[in-house]
């Protein structure tokens, strides 16, 4: 019986011992068990975080993007006036022949001659710059401006030079000189102004620009 009582006791201190050491393992591994609601905390904080730093970096890219510059002034368009005001005597033929008065013969015209008497101011047609004056027996005196674009416009027949001079800048419809009778192979035609214009170099109709 004294025995039976010994064994009790071993089994239930060894119960006890078990129980002791089961509550130890659990009470370690709770303790290294994570938590799922910290986990979740730490994420949506890192993930704010991350949104931050994202919203920082684009605003910084933001700002570093320089402003498109505005467009420039737009190009000037060109708009010809007529040199002096009057009717077309001879009209622009390079190619069919137009019979001279003084010359008593048929021969090409690669201007226009717009009637106007004779001391009529002549007026730059458009802004430019005068890039040559001349006199010579056959267009008596005679200037040229250049302008942008690559045109270039030709006063013959002048009756002064005095008013320009070679370099000269000119605004658009600034006086240059007057209606003459210098050019000699016009000389018995009505009193009027020799207007040619070039495109590129390239003789035009002088009506095509107004």
């Amino acid at each position: 019986m004294k025995k039976f009582y010994i064994l009790t006791f071993v089994g239930i201190a060894l119960l006890l011992f078990a129980v002791m050491i089961g509550e130890s393992v659990i009470s370690k591994n709770q303790q290294t068990k994570p938590n799922l609601q910290e986990i979740h905390q730490v994420e949506q904080q890192h993930q704010v975080q991350t949104e931050l730093e994202i919203t920082q970096a684009n605003q910084t890219k933001v700002t570093e993007i320089k402003p498109i510059p505005e467009e420039t002034e737009k190009k000037k368009e060109l708009q010809f006036m007529k040199p002096v005001e009057g009717e077309i005597e001879m009209n622009y033929s390079p190619e069919t022949l137009i019979y001279s008065k003084t010359l008593g013969e048929w021969k090409v015209h690669n201007g226009i001659d717009i009637k106007a008497e004779r001391g009529t101011a002549v007026k730059a047609a458009e802004a430019g710059r005068i890039t040559d004056i001349s006199e010579t027996t056959d267009k008596g005196i005679e200037i040229t401006i250049s302008h942008a674009d690559g045109y270039q416009t030709v006063y013959s027949n002048l009756s002064t030079k005095s008013m320009a001079a070679p370099n000269q800048e000119v605004e658009k419809g600034q006086v240059i000189s007057g209606v003459g009778n210098t050019a000699a192979f016009e000389y018995y035609e009505p009193d009027h102004l020799h207007f040619e214009v070039y495109k590129d170099g390239k003789l035009v109709d002088p009506n095509s620009i107004f």
